[in-house]
C-alpha cells in the first residue's frame, strides 16, 4: 500500500499516463487490484494461527509458478527451460524450509 502511494505520483511522469477507456478495464482493475488483493490477504491471515507463519509465507513462492502456468495454459505463453528450471528450484526450497526433505528415511524420535 505505501509503495503505491509513493509511486503512483512518479508513474505518470516516467511511464505516461494510461489510457482506459473501456469500463470493462477498470472493472478488472478493480476486480485485481481490491478484490482478488484482498481475499488473497484474509486468506494468509487466517492461514497464520492454523499453520504458522513459516508456512504460511512459503504460499507468496507458488504464485510465480502458477502465473507462469495460467499464462501457458490460457494466454498459449511458452514455457521456457529458465522457467522450468526456477520452477524446481522455488520447489525444492519450499521442501528444505519445510523440512520433510530431511526426514525421508528418518524414523520418528520420541519426544522427552
Amino acid at each position: 500500500m505505501l509503495g503505491t502511494l509513493i509511486l503512483a505520483p512518479l508513474a505518470p511522469g516516467l511511464e505516461g499516463m494510461p489510457v482506459i477507456t473501456r469500463p470493462e478495464t477498470w472493472a478488472s482493475l478493480s476486480a485485481i487490484g481490491f478484490v482478488l488483493t484482498s481475499a488473497a490477504f484474509i486468506t494468509l491471515f487466517w492461514l497464520i494461527p492454523r499453520v504458522g507463519g513459516a508456512t504460511a509465507s512459503m504460499i507468496t513462492l507458488i504464485a510465480p509458478i502458477s502465473s507462469i502456468l495460467l499464462g501457458v495454459v490460457f494466454l498459449s505463453e511458452a514455457l521456457l527451460s529458465v522457467q522450468v528450471i526456477g520452477m524446481v528450484v522455488i520447489f525444492f526450497g519450499l521442501l528444505c524450509v519445510d523440512g520433510r526433505l530431511f526426514r525421508i528415511g528418518r524414523k520418528a524420535q520420541p519426544i522427552g
